[in-house]
């Protein structure tokens, strides 16, 4: 089982041109099925931090859907992992995300939108970071989508007419 702390460096970032992200990224990390799981601390504030995100308005349905389904799931056991960590502390959003991603035990996987544009961190060669003496994996949403999904399926989100969002994969209807 892997463990992945979202940052709202992915959320700021997303675009229309980046919807799919909800399908195959947002959806696969809190579907209770899944062999992949959401790092939060122990006392929410990383989920704080999601309802803070300042996000483009052409994505701010599918992001507030994507809260709302998080928060009726969170308390499953198989969703989310929730991480012993101190943030109440730390003013920098981009800090405690690492914090949170540093305690994890086992692989520390941090999904930013880029490692190239705008990211928070300075990643070395092997696209990592190094805190407080642990080294977290930085995934771009590009790489994140393709690990977690491990299979080759191309999600599109349908927003034609005047029904809500249907969200297709792999020829079928999600």
């Amino acid at each position: 089982m892997a463990i992945y702390t979202l940052t709202t460096n992915l959320i700021e970032n997303l675009k229309l041109s980046d919807i799919s992200i909800f399908a195959s990224l947002f959806y696969e990390l809190a579907n209770n099925e899944s062999e992949h799981k959401l790092a939060i601390d122990h006392n929410k504030i990383v989920l704080d931090l999601y309802g803070q995100a300042n996000v483009d308005t052409s994505i701010e349905q599918y992001y507030k859907q994507w809260i709302d389904f998080l928060s009726k799931v969170l308390f499953n056991d198989n969703v989310c992992e929730f991480i012993t960590v101190e943030l109440k502390t730390i003013n920098d959003k981009n800090l405690a995300f690492l914090e949170v991603a540093s305690k994890v035990n086992g692989d520390k996987n941090i999904i930013v939108y880029s490692r190239n544009n705008n990211c928070p961190y300075v990643c070395d060669r092997k696209n990592e970071v190094e805190y407080k003496r642990k080294n977290i994996r930085v995934l771009d949403k590009g790489d994140a989508i393709k690990e977690i999904n491990n299979k080759n399926v191309i999600y599109e989100i349908s927003t034609k007419g005047d029904h809500a969002p249907v969200v297709i994969g792999n020829n079928n209807t999600l």
